[in-house]
């Protein structure tokens, strides 16, 4: 994968901007929402987790590679594009439960 470091202005790129202003998200506290989004987050986790295990043994069982092979891989621009708008979604669904 790319580490180009070039600016945006995605919603995971300014959570990760160390310089960025602390917004506030929720304006009253409401730990039942947090905690519904971190198990939210740990269920879909795990989930991908299982499938990428499945989806590795497969590929070792195939000879297509394995774990290596995933490792190593570098998307090209249209798989970054996807995965970009994915995590994008990924972010304003969780701040849509925040704030909700």
């Amino acid at each position: 994968m790319s580490n180009d470091k070039s600016p945006s202005n995605s919603v995971a790129d300014l959570m990760l901007d160390s310089k960025r202003t602390k917004p506030t998200f929720i304006a009253t506290s409401n730990m039942d929402q947090v905690v519904d989004v971190v198990l939210r987050l740990a269920m879909e986790i795990s989930v991908l987790r299982d499938r990428m295990d499945i989806y590795e043994k497969l590929s070792e069982q195939h000879g297509f590679g394995g774990s290596d092979k995933i490792e190593n891989f570098e998307a090209d621009e249209t798989l970054q594009a996807l995965q970009s708008a994915r995590r994008e979604q990924l972010v304003q669904r969780i701040l849509h439960d925040l704030s909700s």
